[in-house]
């Protein structure tokens, strides 16, 4: 009951959250071109907003990526052919920048998955150790005869140290401000594309492993 009261409120404010989040992207967008005239703190507090209102983006885009994973019964896998998966890996890191150590194949592969859900599971361990881990933050990509493997690992250190307890809805650190759901989402959206999701405690790291 307890948790049906959770996702009920939660399926309401990613509903409300669409307009407001929308109308604040188009205001800040609006004001970059004018960028240049502001007044150095009035830069900084611009840039302060931008902050603000990328982390209700994740916020409103991780409601409803927990909320569609949920109805288990709609659940679809579009299964594309990525040529390559070092070009993938780059594309969809990219924004990370310096923030982030990447090491891709030495020998590149293709593979056939769903590049949208991997993206969401592969973004969530980013978002996740970024927020929560300590530098440096590291993505290895590896590869054996069976599995792809993407290993995201931190040099931070984590309370929860079970992954049964850590893909749980709403389970999060004490430290954490978001809801409690990336890893959650990760877990079932690693299950659409039918590889498994793996975790050491320290330092932490998680691999998502899949088939060839």
């Amino acid at each position: 009951r307890y948790h049906k009261d959770r996702e009920y409120a939660l399926q309401t404010m990613a509903h409300e959250l669409r307009t407001p989040v929308t109308n604040l992207n188009l205001i800040t967008e609006s004001f970059r071109s004018i960028f240049d005239e502001l007044s150095k703190e009035g830069q900084k507090t611009f840039l302060d907003l931008c902050n603000e209102v990328q982390r209700l983006n994740r916020l409103a885009i991780s409601s409803e990526n927990y909320l569609s994973i949920s109805k288990e019964a709609g659940l679809v896998s579009q299964v594309q052919h990525i040529e390559s998966v070092n070009d993938y890996i780059e594309k969809i890191l990219k924004p990370y920048g310096n923030i982030l150590e990447v090491t891709k194949l030495t020998e590149d592969i293709s593979i056939e998955t769903d590049p949208q859900w991997l993206s969401i599971c592969l973004l969530n361990l980013v978002e996740n150790a970024i927020k929560h881990g300590k530098p440096p933050i590291e993505m290895r990509l590896d590869f054996d005869s069976k599995y792809l493997k993407f290993i995201v690992r931190n040099q931070g250190e984590v309370e929860i140290k079970r992954i049964d307890l850590l893909i749980k809805p709403f389970v999060k650190q004490k430290i954490s401000q978001g809801l409690g759901l990336g890893l959650s989402i990760t877990h079932r959206a690693v299950g659409i594309l039918k590889g498994k999701l793996e975790f050491e405690p320290s330092p932490p790291t998680f691999t998502i492993s899949l088939r060839r």
